[in-house]
């Protein structure tokens, strides 16, 4: 370029090439930024998500029975669950239903477990020795009866109290049907325990995404879903299994994904008879294995990396959702009043 001329145009096309070149360098770069800053927020929130998914495994399912009520008697997975008594189809997820002992509020105190004089099985009245330790306010309460050898157990729900003979009167628990080990009605016997619980079902609605349970405090034959609380946002798999320790029992709890292993429900196919080769009894259980898997979009902007990972815990499908950013906890719960060594 001489001192008296302008850019020719050779130069200007080239200046203007380069500054072409050099805004989508910068712009490429920012769109990495923006994606990359994307990434780092999606799992900064998927690692929140899963400390609260572990906290809520640890709150919810680790108290299952209590004193003599044994977990056996009060733990029940529904696998891979249909549409029932007003419940959501579990799309392959799990129902758990758990049963723990009833925390008193006026005295602080979990209520005992109380023994049975009588148990009027057909005439639906239950009483108790003297002299009685309940009070009109035990009535609408889940119950679960006992018989003496710890074999069969029926959830009852109380409708009246009589304080003067000591007399519970009751009707078949709706929510807890589940439970019972055989048909209350066909079953006599008159010594046995009676305790006061807590019942919850846990379940994943897979249309909302979201983990909750349901306590159904009215007894109500339908399902009340204002009787539903939510403990988890965001979740697209729910899975349960019970470990045994058949016999011979050494406090450890084979796992290997196999029918014949000593985890019920951790593989295609699996039936309590085949359990550690066959032999289980029900007081053989000893622990709990809970696995969920949460997620969360991850943008239009972020990466399609993200969206192509895959789940799969105990014998649930594998889970793998274009778009969802996932993120799976699986943990195994030793329940508190089962003599586990491991």
């Amino acid at each position: 370029m001489s001192k008296n001329s302008g850019y020719s145009l050779i130069e200007l096309s080239t200046a203007l090439g380069i500054g072409l070149v050099v805004s989508l360098i910068a712009s490429q770069l920012l769109l990495t930024s923006v994606r990359d800053l994307k990434v780092f927020e999606n799992r900064n929130d998927l690692s929140l998500r899963l400390v609260l998914a572990n906290r809520v495994v640890g709150q919810n399912f680790s108290l299952s029975g209590g004193s003599s009520l044994f977990p056996w008697l009060t733990t029940r997975i529904e696998n891979d669950c249909s549409a029932l008594r007003g419940f959501p189809d579990c799309n392959h997820s799990d129902r758990l239903t758990i049963a723990n002992q009833f925390f008193n509020p006026t005295t602080l105190s979990f209520m005992p477990t109380l023994p049975i004089s009588v148990f009027d099985r057909l005439g639906g009245k239950i009483t108790l020795g003297l002299p009685c330790t309940l009070d009109s306010s035990f009535s609408n309460k889940h119950i679960i009866v006992v018989d003496s050898t710890s074999t069969e157990a029926f959830a009852l729900w109380t409708t009246a109290i009589n304080t003067v003979t000591c007399e519970v009167l009751f009707e078949p628990d709706q929510q807890g049907t589940v439970l019972n080990t055989t048909n209350y009605l066909t079953t006599d016997f008159s010594l046995g325990t009676l305790s006061f619980v807590r019942l919850r079902t846990y379940f994943l609605n897979s249309v909302t995404h979201q983990l909750g349970y349901l306590e159904n405090t009215s007894n109500t034959v339908s399902f009340d879903s204002n009787a539903v609380q939510i403990i988890l946002e965001n979740t697209y798999d729910f899975q349960a299994a019970l470990g045994y320790d058949v016999s011979p029992q050494n406090g450890i709890i084979s796992d290997n994904s196999s029918a014949t292993d000593e985890v019920l429900y951790n593989a295609a196919g699996d039936t309590f008879a085949s359990l550690g080769g066959g032999g289980a009894k029900s007081s053989d259980l000893r622990s709990l294995y809970i696995a969920v898997v949460v997620g969360k979009s991850i943008g239009p902007n972020a990466t399609n990396a993200l969206s192509d990972k895959s789940f799969q815990y105990l014998d649930g499908p594998n889970i793998k959702i274009d778009g969802i950013d996932l993120q799976g906890l699986h943990r195994k719960i030793n329940f508190r009043n089962s003599n586990l060594f491991q």
